[in-house]
């Protein structure tokens, strides 16, 4: 005879779910949005920094951290 799984367990079931199924997708609208946005952005404005921060740091922190959120999903 098994025990049931308490509510809790249940519920932390139940997210971990939605983030394999939801959480690739997400992020990878995340990082269209913001990767582009901030790109776009700095470009029109005629600079290659986002605020102290050179432009291809923030991009590659855009595309690194939806990244390791999609591996996380799988």
């Amino acid at each position: 005879m098994s025990a049931q799984p308490g509510p809790r367990t249940r519920l932390a079931g139940g997210l971990l779910l939605w983030y394999a199924v939801l959480g690739g997708a997400l992020a990878w609208a995340i990082h269209l949005m913001l990767a582009w946005g901030i790109d776009e952005l700095t470009c029109a404005g005629g600079s290659d920094h986002v605020g102290v921060v050179p432009l291809r740091v923030v991009v590659a922190l855009a595309v690194v951290v939806p990244a390791l959120a999609t591996v996380g999903a799988l």
